[in-house]
């Protein structure tokens, strides 16, 4: 190898070793709103902040589909329109432990245990 192409060649050893001091780069963390209410996003992603990565889905079948079990996520679900709200969360603490789920719901709402 020429004295050129070593200086083009990334040092792999020592890319991946961050220099002492400097924390590592953290990762966004993973968010999701849960609804078909397209009058709800404007509400809710003005107010979150930049470290999460916030994206809608609008049903909590894509959601399980779409994201595996095992990463942390934080899940705004709109309970509203759902038919049977125990059974749908048990779904989605079923699927994941690892999700902090947080129910948005009408006042007058039951829910049956």
């Amino acid at each position: 190898m020429n004295k050129a192409a070593a200086r083009q060649e990334p040092d792999v050893r020592t890319a991946e070793v961050p220099a002492p001091g400097v924390p590592p780069k953290r990762q966004k963390l993973a968010a999701f709103l849960v609804t078909d209410d397209i009058e709800l996003w404007p509400q809710i992603g003005a107010q979150l902040p930049g470290r999460l990565n916030f994206r809608q889905i609008d049903s909590l079948g894509d959601l399980i589909r779409a994201n595996p079990g095992d990463l942390p996520a934080v899940v705004v679900w709109d309970a509203r329109s759902s038919a049977d709200k125990t059974q749908d969360l048990s779904k989605l603490q079923g699927h994941s432990a690892r999700f902090a789920v947080i129910v948005l719901d009408e006042r007058e709402s039951e829910w049956t245990s």
